[in-house]
């Protein structure tokens, strides 16, 4: 089966209310979600920026934040966190889920309430986002990890 196929079973998945989960590629959304971590997708109806979504763009599947929703076209505006530039719009409908939950090493870091809301604020400072101040990603990993519920799930199995 190849991406389209997969993409379709795993919509009609998405459209009936449950989730799938897939172990991630690359390093584009470090350090928040590094290569190998697994990702819960859910459905999203509603989404606003800040958002990490799962759409598919050019025949793969991409999970990056939501930048700007464009209201008159419907086009959306993604970019990695660990990227300097964005990607180019995509259109509302390539979008597939919502990444609500990352997986790493037995601990598990969900994407919902007041600790990622904070993690978006500070995403939002230029200069947070600059990939030339490494000490900055350091100190925000240190933050985010004092801030984050960490539990212990299942093993998460591609």
């Amino acid at each position: 089966m190849g991406i389209e196929g997969l993409t379709a079973v795993y919509r009609d998945h998405l459209g009936k209310g449950n989730s799938f989960r897939f172990r991630a590629l690359g390093g584009s959304m470090f350090p928040l979600i590094r290569s190998g971590d697994c990702l819960r997708v859910a459905p999203a109806k509603r989404y606003r920026p800040g958002d990490i979504l799962l759409y598919e763009r050019e025949g793969q599947w991409c999970a990056h934040r939501l930048i700007r929703i464009d209201p008159h076209s419907r086009m959306l505006t993604f970019q990695g966190d660990a990227q300097t530039a964005n990607d180019p719009p995509v259109p509302a409908e390539a979008v597939m889920g919502r990444v609500r939950v990352v997986e790493r090493h037995g601990a598990v870091i969900h994407l919902d309430g007041w600790r990622d809301r904070l993690w978006r604020l500070l995403l939002r400072i230029p200069w947070v986002r600059s990939p030339l101040l490494p000490l900055t990603w350091r100190l925000l990993a240190r933050l985010k990890r004092a801030c984050i519920n960490l539990t212990r799930p299942g093993s998460c199995r591609p």
